[in-house]
Order: structure tokens, then C-alpha cells, then sequence
């Protein structure tokens, strides 16, 4: 939903978390006019439980502009169970 819908997106998860959740990129594995996938590394604390798993994000770009994003997790439970 555009750059303010990732900047929202971002900013509920730094709420959730009280802060503590961050993402660092590791690496960039693709880069190319249309595609890009980085690595990341997150890392966070919510209501007791940490989280601390790598993530694969997929970017598909469109006349020089980001036109879609997938993201895929090390492990879906966990991340699931990190937000619910």
C-alpha cells in the first residue's frame, strides 16, 4: 500500500514489540531493473517471547518503481506466534 502503508506497517511493529524489533540487512543476493532479494536478519521482545529468525525478502520492480513485495520467514510458527 504504497511507501506510507511500509512506513505504518513498520511503525506497528516497533509499537508491538515496545521498540525492541529491528532488521538488519545481511546481504543482497539479486539486484537487477526488475527484481531484488535481500536477506535480513530481526531480532525482537514482545509480552515475553523473543524472536530472533532471518528473513527472505522478494522485490519486483515496475518502470523504476518498487510495484510488489513478498517476504518469507526462516520459520512461519514462530513468527506467528512472536505476533499473535
Amino acid at each position: 500500500h504504497g511507501v506510507e502503508g511500509t512506513r505504518e506497517h513498520f511503525a506497528k511493529m516497533h509499537e508491538l514489540s515496545g521498540g525492541t524489533f529491528n532488521h538488519d540487512v545481511q546481504e543482497t543476493f539479486l539486484a537487477d531493473d526488475n527484481w531484488g532479494m535481500v536477506v535480513h536478519n530481526m531480532r525482537g521482545e514482545r509480552e515475553g517471547k523473543k524472536l530472533a529468525m532471518f528473513g527472505f525478502g522478494l522485490f519486483q520492480f515496475r518502470d523504476g518503481m518498487l510495484g510488489a513485495h513478498w517476504e518469507s520467514v526462516e520459520d512461519q510458527n514462530a513468527w506467528d506466534d512472536f505476533w499473535s
